[in-house]
C-alpha cells in the first residue's frame, strides 16, 4: 500500500493532532531507533570485513498461522492487519514465474535484519534505478517504499523528474516469498489483456496493475502506483465514523465491478477486506459535521480527540483500487481449508464445506456493512461464537450444510455446540441484520436488501455479482460515477478526474 504526503499534508502530521494513518503499520521512533542502531552495528562488522564477500543471512523458518489472522491494532479490541498464510501453500509450481536475479553496481550494501527483512535507508539506490525517498509501509509480510524512478520521466513546471512509485519488498521468508510469486502470476494474468468483457462486466481499471518485478538479494520486488489511504485507514482516521451512503453507493458499485472482473479470469481473492482496498487519491477531502455514531452495543473505545471532534472528513472522489493478491488462487488450483480474514470469513469455509467464488461476495457484505456502521460485523472470536452470531443475525445455517461439515460444530439435534454463556452474549451484543438499519428511508432499506442478499449462508443460493450490479440500491448512482466505474473514462493515476 501506497500514501504519497506533500508538503503541506507533511507539516500537519508533525502536529499532535494527527488523523492520517499509515497501512499496514507505521514506524514507531522506537522502531526507527533500533533500526539506526542494527544499520550501526552492522556497518561496523563490514568495515571489518572490507576484503570479505557478504552473504545476506537467510531465515528459513515458515510461518503458520492456522488460518487466523495476527492482530495489530484492535477495533472493539479485537481488529487484524494482514491475511492468514498458511505454513504449507498448496500452489502450482509450474504456474508461478521465473525471476532473475538482478545485479547492482551502486554502492549500497543490501543488508537484512533477523526477521528477514531487507534494511533500507532514505537515499539508497535498488538496482541503479529506484532511489528510496522514504519508507511509507510496513507491514508482516514486506516493508513498502516510496522511491523515484530514474527509468521513467514526468514532466513537470522544472522540467523532467523521475517518476514516484510505490516499491513493496518482501521479507526473505519463504511463505512471503511464495504468496509475493503467486500475486506476480495472478496479476500478470488479470493484465495480460485489458478487453472488456462482453457483458460490460470486465474495468480492468480498477485492480491494481504490476508495473515491474524483480528479485534483489533473494527479496522478491514489486512495483507499484502510489495511492492513497485504504478505505479502513480513512476509516479510522475519522475516528470510524460512517461513510456517507451515496459514497457507499459508489464504493460497492467499483467493488462490485473490480471482483466480477476477477471472477470472470477465473481467479478468487480470498482476501477481500477493507485494507485491501485503496482509494486513489485521499489529498481532496472537504469538512462536514458528523451526522452519526456507532451503535452502542458494539462500543467502540473513543477517545478524548474523538469526542471533541465536531467534523469529519469527506472525500471529494471515492474512486478506489482493489489489491492484495498474494492469497488469490486460480479456480483450478488446489485450495487451502482456510482462507480469508476472519471478519470476513464465509460460512462454508468456517464449516470446511469448500468455497468458490461466492465466498469473495460474502465478504463484500461484510465490507459494505463496515462502512455503514464504522464497526465490523463479526468481530475476531473462536468458530463456534462465529457461527452462532453468524445465526443470529443471518438466520439458521441449512441442515445440509451441517450434515456436510466433518467440524462436529452441530448436534445430533442440529443445535449449535456452544454454551449458555455465548448465546447470551451473542444475544446481547448483536440483533437481526434489518435491525441495524439508521433510517427507514427507501434508499437505506434497499442497502440492507443487497446486504441480506449477499449475506446469505448457503452459498448456492448467495447472489451473484452480475444480478448485484443491477440491484434497486445503484438507482440512484450518478450517471457519471457509473461510466467511471465500468470504463474508466477520465481517469488520472495519480488521483485527477
Amino acid at each position: 500500500m501506497v500514501i504519497l504526503y506533500n508538503d503541506q499534508q507533511q507539516k500537519r502530521r508533525s502536529k499532535k493532532i494527527r488523523w492520517a494513518c499509515i497501512h499496514p503499520f507505521p514506524i514507531t521512533e522506537e522502531q526507527e531507533e533500533r533500526k539506526h542502531k542494527l544499520w550501526a552495528k552492522t556497518m561496523i562488522e563490514l568495515t571489518n570485513k572490507m576484503n570479505e564477500v557478504w552473504i545476506p543471512p537467510i531465515n528459513n523458518n515458515r510461518i503458520d498461522q492456522n488460518g487466523e489472522s495476527t492482530s495489530c491494532e484492535l477495533q472493539n479490541n479485537e481488529k487484524y492487519n494482514q491475511n492468514d498464510i498458511l505454513e504449507e501453500e498448496n500452489v502450482d509450481e509450474d504456474d508461478l514465474p521465473e525471476l532473475s536475479e538482478v545485479p547492482s553496481n551502486n554502492t549500497f550494501v543490501p543488508v537484512q535484519d533477523e526477521h528477514g527483512y531487507l534494511l533500507c535507508r532514505n537515499g539508497d539506490w535498488i538496482i541503479d534505478r529506484f532511489k528510496i525517498i522514504k519508507q511509507i509501509g510496513d507491514g508482516v509480510f514486506s516493508k513498502v517504499h516510496l522511491v523515484s524512478d530514474s527509468k521513467n520521466l514526468q514532466r513537470s513546471a522544472n522540467g523532467e523528474n523521475p517518476s514516484k512509485r510505490a516499491l513493496k519488498i518482501v521479507r526473505n521468508v519463504q511463505a512471503y516469498k511464495d504468496a509475493a510469486l503467486q500475486e506476480i502470476s495472478v496479476l500478470q494474468a488479470l493484465h495480460s489483456f485489458d478487453d472488456e468483457e462482453e457483458n460490460g462486466l470486465g474495468p480492468s481499471h480498477l485492480v491494481i496493475k504490476l508495473l515491474d518485478n524483480f528479485e534483489y538479494f533473494d527479496h522478491i520486488c514489486l512495483l507499484f502506483e502510489p495511492y492513497g489511504l485504504s478505505v479502513f485507514d480513512f476509516l479510522r482516521g475519522n475516528d470510524y465514523h460512517p461513510y456517507p451512503l451515496d459514497q457507499i453507493r459508489y464504493i460497492a458499485y467499483q467493488l462490485i465491478l473490480a471482483v466480477n472482473f476477477i471472477h470472470e479470469k477465473g481467479i478468487v481473492h480470498t482476501d477481500l477486506k477493507p485494507e485491501n482496498i485503496l482509494f486513489v487519491n485521499t489529498d481532496n477531502y472537504e469538512f462536514k459535521n458528523r451526522w452519526d455514531k456507532p451503535y452502542e452495543e458494539m462500543g467502540l473505545v473513543k477517545s478524548k480527540r474523538s469526542r471533541n471532534r465536531r467534523r469529519i472528513r469527506v472525500l471529494k472522489d471515492a474512486s478506489i483500487r482493489l489489491i492484495d493478491f498474494g492469497s488469490a488462487v486460480f479456480e483450478h488450483q488446489g485450495h487451502d481449508e482456510t482462507v480469508t480474514t476472519r471478519h470476513y470469513r464465509a460460512p462454508e469455509i468456517i464449516l470446511k464445506n469448500g468455497w468458490s467464488f461466492p465466498c469473495d461476495i460474502w465478504s463484500i457484505g461484510c465490507i459494505l456493512f463496515e462502512l455503514y456502521s464504522g464497526c465490523a460485523l463479526f468481530p475476531k472470536m473462536d468458530d463456534i461464537k462465529h457461527l452462532a452470531t453468524i445465526e443470529r443475525i443471518c438466520g439458521a445455517v441449512p441442515k445440509s450444510m451441517k450434515r456436510a461439515s466433518s467440524c462436529g460444530f452441530y448436534r445430533n439435534n442440529n443445535q449449535l455446540n456452544c454454551s449458555q454463556e455465548v448465546k447470551e452474549h451473542v444475544k446481547e451484543h448483536t440483533r437481526k441484520l434489518f435491525d441495524y438499519i439508521k433510517l427507514k428511508e427507501m434508499e437505506h432499506i434497499q442497502f440492507f436488501d443487497l446486504l441480506e442478499n449477499m449475506l446469505v449462508i448457503d452459498p448456492d443460493l448467495r447472489i451473484t455479482l452480475k444480478v448485484a450490479r443491477e440491484h434497486d440500491f445503484f438507482e440512484k448512482l450518478d450517471n457519471n460515477l457509473r461510466l467511471k466505474a465500468e470504463n474508466g473514462e477520465n481517469i488520472n493515476e495519480n488521483g485527477a478526474t
